[in-house]
């Protein structure tokens, strides 16, 4: 199974509730919903027109000697209100095309920092495609490569995606080391500017 094997795999989708809470370390956030309508109360159509509670995203990062992947999982609507804040994609729709996947790198490179032994690393997207089964809150999905000078022995990282769009913005991410698959989570909040870094 090769790196990106692992990295498309082993990101099961975020349920639509939760019921109970995630701690990471850093913090305990009590998730209760990941959709605006609960269940039997609106149609489908409806609840994916309707705001979600809740402004998150999850990435999944797997780090192989010089090799970062990056799977990141966002909210098709945060998505879009993120792209269309640079004027040049104002009426920009997420789709997987060069010219949006173009925008989302240039994007996460100007909001998530992912420094390897002091180095700092710029991503480019591999892949990306819609996520669920349709019928919750439409989600996408981004695999970002990214790639060290050398083996990496430390990773900081500072994900600060939609923090300028949402005050209650969270970002998740779990790290895995291979060999070996050594994992680590880490939590992203709007006031927390410091870069948290791992050694391997």
């Amino acid at each position: 199974m090769t790196v990106v094997d692992v990295v498309m795999n082993s990101l099961r989708p975020i349920r639509r509730r939760l019921g109970r809470s995630i701690a990471l370390g850093v913090a305990v956030v009590g998730l209760s919903a990941m959709g605006g309508t609960p269940p039997g109360h609106a149609t489908v159509a409806a609840r994916r027109r309707a705001a979600h509670d809740l402004h998150l995203t999850h990435s999944r990062v797997v780090v192989d000697g010089r090799s970062v992947l990056v799977r990141v999982r966002l909210f098709n609507d945060d998505l879009e209100q993120a792209l269309r804040s640079d004027p040049r994609n104002a009426s920009m729709t997420v789709a997987a095309t060069p010219a949006v996947d173009s925008a989302f790198a240039a994007y996460f490179n100007e909001h998530v920092s992912i420094t390897t032994d002091g180095t700092r690393l710029r991503g480019k997207v591999l892949q990306s495609g819609p996520d669920g089964d349709g019928k919750d809150q439409a989600m996408w999905w981004y695999l970002v490569e990214l790639i060290a000078p050398k083996p990496v022995k430390s990773l900081g990282m500072r994900n600060a995606l939609l923090f300028e769009l949402f005050r209650d913005q969270r970002n998740m991410v779990t790290l895995l080391k291979m060999p070996g698959e050594r994992r680590f989570a880490l939590y992203f909040v709007p006031d927390e500017k410091k870069m948290q870094v791992v050694d391997f």
